[in-house]
């Protein structure tokens, strides 16, 4: 394949991605004028302060002082280089980087492993749907009668690629080195268990009826595996483990599918398996997704939190599924979730919930379902009686460390009211209980470390206020470049904080090489990118100059005045500090004293 600028790729994928368009399946925008805006998602905050605009293509966060492009925000988002962010947004939007590409010059060989995990885990996805529907063996048989009890259709299953690995310790492993896969990729891809003492391989999945697990863009990037045999002594599930393109806690079964319904109905429905989330999509309830089992974590909840802020949790009614909803919804809880409980009837699941009675039934329990405080409050006023000092205390106790980790004040102290008036206890006992089970207000820790990394790094620009603003003015008035490089004489500009990032820009229009905003913030620092966005998303406020007149143009000859009579001044104070301090030879102090007397002379 012939060699490919790495600059060339990069204007392809960005063109491709629109910055709306790919952080608001980050973070929820709200449109604000001609710009959107949201709550920052590198810090917790209450008012929103992270700025994008569409016209420019940049991102800017007031709280945490960074900015930039796309691919800034995907490298600071996702923790990426930005070779990763690239590729990241190269999958996202179907743009194939080439195997050999020269990058800044230096060539890059094959497919890297990553590229080679998506690559097999595509094809033995593919080979495993076609196996469940054409392979003629028992197993194979087993497999679709097994879909066929649970009135899980073809279709259906095409449509999430379910699959089926076959028997046997090495089926899998011997079609993909016949397919040419290397031992390397294979090792990597969870898709094999290696016993080094024997230095074997044998399949992970066997005999196992099998769902494809995709990221957030659908490639696939991992498996779970049915047991199929009632009979057999083996785990009833098995999914593979964690792999280079395979994170367990930043992924989140069927999150590809319905992240844009997510989207349109400001909510998100939490299930535990697929079959769940699958019956649930296929009936036309499309906001939902799986944690595949009850190992919900702190980061899938920070993952729900990308898409909405309303989560419903849909998970058995049994012991075991509603122990598991308490402990996701302190999750949750702690990231600032309005979390609610969906009450299923005993004994069912939303998968034979919906076999039985339909989906209307369903919705009308997931719009019914309580407030997950309430639901608990509920729940331990039943287990508990609370007519009894003992009683009383438990319950007090149990709400106590619930209202502890919420972090909206309000929302806590309407909580603690309403605990306190249940339990017809006074509030400022009930204040103690929370005191004692954790200070209320504090952010959680994980969110300490998280703000910490977003503000980690280059300290910010700084930058003298008549810097800033011409800087501003020529970015967003371009017309009003040519006045400044008549009027302002680099060596005033020089003597300023961030006057170099301002002769930066005269200068790349004096010599005909300004192409964009973005190639300007290409071509300088971390913290001078961050300044730079800030500029371009913050409006100029265009007030009246000295002699009343408004506009771009009357504010820049005033900006430009006061930093021209400012500069003289000061040269004037070291020139005269200078000639006073006697360490001078005759012709340095001849040749300031000179200096002095034409800057005198000079205009105003």
């Amino acid at each position: 394949m012939a060699e490919v600028d790495l600059q060339i790729i990069k204007e392809q994928v960005r063109q491709a991605s629109d910055i709306v368009e790919v952080i608001g399946s980050y973070v929820p925008l709200k449109q604000a004028g001609r710009s959107f805006k949201g709550l920052s998602p590198f810090n917790k905050e209450k008012t929103p302060s992270f700025m994008v605009d569409p016209g420019k293509q940049l991102f800017y966060c007031f709280s945490s002082h960074q900015g930039g492009d796309v691919f800034k925000f995907v490298e600071l988002y996702e923790n990426l280089d930005f070779m990763g962010a690239l590729r990241r947004l190269a999958e996202r939007a179907g743009i194939e980087i080439p195997e050999r590409s020269r990058l800044n010059g230096a060539p890059q060989v094959g497919r890297s492993v990553r590229e080679e995990l998506y690559r097999l885990h595509e094809a033995v996805a593919a080979w495993w749907a076609e196996l469940l529907h054409k392979d003629p063996s028992p197993g194979a048989q087993k497999a679709r009668d097994y879909l066929k009890s649970r009135e899980f259709g073809a279709p259906l299953a095409k449509q999430f690629q379910v699959g089926y690995a076959p028997e046997g310790w090495d089926a899998t492993l011997n079609w993909a080195r016949k397919n040419r896969f290397s031992l390397e990729v294979i090792d990597q891809s969870g898709l094999v268990t290696i016993q080094e003492e024997k230095q074997s391989r044998y399949d992970r999945f066997r005999g196992r009826l099998m769902f494809p697990i995709c990221n957030e863009i659908g490639k696939v990037v991992a498996f779970s595996g049915r047991l199929l045999d009632a009979d057999a002594k083996a785990a009833k599930y098995v999914n593979s483990p964690e792999t280079p393109i395979f994170v367990k806690s930043k992924t989140l079964f069927g999150l590809d599918k319905a992240r844009q319904a997510i989207r349109d109905e400001g909510f998100v429905v939490l299930c535990e398996g697929q079959i769940d989330m699958i019956r649930c999509f296929e009936r036309g309830i499309r906001n939902v997704v799986a944690s595949q089992g009850t190992a919900f974590n702190q980061e899938h909840a920070r993952l729900m939190g990308r898409f909405a802020e309303k989560v419903v949790i849909c998970y058995d009614a049994d012991r075991a599924g509603q122990k598991a909803a308490l402990g996701s919804s302190e999750k949750l809880l702690e990231e600032g979730f309005d979390v609610r409980i969906a009450s299923m009837p005993p004994g069912e699941d939303p998968d034979s919930l919906l076999r039985k009675q339909g989906v209307e039934v369903l919705k009308e329990i997931i719009a019914r379902a309580p407030d997950y405080t309430r639901h608990t409050l509920d729940a331990a006023c039943k287990e508990n009686d609370i007519t009894t000092p003992r009683g009383r205390g438990l319950v007090a106790e149990r709400m106590a460390a619930v209202v502890a980790k919420i972090p909206n004040t309000i929302q806590r102290e309407r909580l603690s009211l309403e605990v306190a008036s249940r339990l017809e206890v006074p509030l400022a006992v009930f204040h103690r209980e929370v005191e004692k089970a954790g200070k209320p207000g504090n952010v959680p820790a994980s969110q300490e470390n998280r703000d910490g990394e977003a503000g980690a790094g280059e300290l910010p620009f700084v930058a003298d206020a008549k810097i800033g603003s011409l800087l501003a003015l020529c970015l967003h008035h371009p017309e009003l470049v040519p006045q400044a490089q008549q009027r302002l004489h680099p060596e005033w500009i020089a003597g300023f904080d961030g006057g170099a990032l301002l002769n930066r820009l005269l200068s790349l229009h004096g010599e005909g090489a300004w192409v964009d905003e973005n190639d300007f913030m290409a071509g300088i620092s971390e913290s001078e990118r961050n300044f730079v966005a800030r500029l371009l998303l913050e409006p100029i406020t265009l007030g009246e100059d000295l002699n009343g007149k408004t506009g771009p143009e009357p504010l820049f000859l005033d900006v430009a005045d006061k930093l021209g009579k400012e500069w003289k001044a000061r040269r004037l104070r070291t020139l005269e500090q200078e000639i006073k301090s006697g360490l001078l030879t005759p012709e340095q102090f001849l040749a300031k004293s000179k200096a002095l007397l034409d800057l005198k002379r000079s205009g105003p």
